[in-house]
């Protein structure tokens, strides 16, 4: 997961900065930037038209869609890494203290189940506290 993570950030921090936003106006659905209410960054979304050359009402729904995706995730990215990377240390913690440690001759053994014996000296592991075996 620390890949995902550091391409995710990378994506963030080349991107425009700050919270974008999705703007509706008719038939023109855009995604901007704004810098004291000014647009300094804008994506226009193109799709199907109809004969009058307006858009379809498919494509309509679908700017909508992909213009909330696309607001959101500027902002959305970044919570999610931080997020994971949370979980991940949470997890690495959890497995530490999980690790049960033999009574008998002090070896830290990757047995992460009860009643299994010591891979060093074969004492029988019967469950743990802390990291300690009982």
């Amino acid at each position: 997961m620390t890949e995902l993570i550091k391409q995710a950030r990378e994506l963030c921090e080349g991107a425009t900065p700050r919270t974008w936003t999705m703007s509706v106006d008719g038939t023109d659905i855009r995604v901007c930037h704004t810098i004291d209410e000014k647009c300094v960054c804008c994506l226009a979304l193109m799709g199907d038209y109809n004969e009058d050359e307006t858009p379809t009402e498919e494509t309509l729904l679908q700017w909508q869609a992909d213009a909330a995706f696309i607001a959101a995730s500027r902002t959305l990215v970044p919570a999610l890494a931080d997020a994971l990377e949370k979980a991940e240390r949470e997890r690495d913690e959890l497995k530490a203290l999980c690790r049960p440690v033999c009574p008998k001759c002090g070896l830290e053994n990757d047995r992460h189940f009860q009643g299994f014996h010591c891979d060093r000296c074969g004492a029988r592991l019967s469950g743990f506290k802390g990291g300690k075996a009982e």
